[in-house]
């Protein structure tokens, strides 16, 4: 998932760890476009048990309700170490052109809350249907509970 910001998901193997040890890696990184040009980039592991397959779910819900405008849907890791929360909105820029997209503020911060970094990721619609399969795929690695 990219634009000024990328998150990305990695060490799928992980996620075939025993029970309460699994886990997953999220890194998101963030370029200030406006004035310093500022380069962040934080990663941290996510526990992978509990909501993980909400996170599929999200993705794959936001891209179904694109046609109907829905509102917005968010969803947590355990602890709250990634957080994110998507909204349909109608760009009226030029760039766009009033074509609809989807914002998704990110959170990711350390499991003791020491730091933490926040990004918006703007997806168009069509990309929705391509991130949800991504996210699907590196979640097929993960055993059913």
């Amino acid at each position: 998932m990219c634009g000024s910001a990328e998150l990305r998901l990695s060490e799928g193997g992980g996620l075939a760890r025993a029970p309460g040890l699994a886990y997953f890696r999220a890194t998101l990184r963030k370029t200030d476009l406006v004035g310093t040009h500022t380069q962040v980039s934080a990663s941290t592991k996510i526990p992978a048990y509990g909501p993980q397959g909400e996170l599929t779910r999200f993705f794959d819900g936001m891209a179904a309700e694109r046609a109907g405008g829905g509102g917005e849907k968010s969803w947590e890791s355990v602890g709250s170490i990634l957080t994110l929360k998507g909204t349909l909105y109608t760009s009226k820029d030029s760039v766009h052109g009033g074509e609809p997209m989807v914002l998704v503020e990110v959170v990711l911060k350390s499991f003791l809350e020491d730091w933490w970094v926040k990004a918006v990721l703007s997806l168009r619609l069509g990309q929705l249907d391509e991130v949800a399969a991504e996210v699907r795929r590196f979640f097929s690695a993960m055993p059913a509970s």
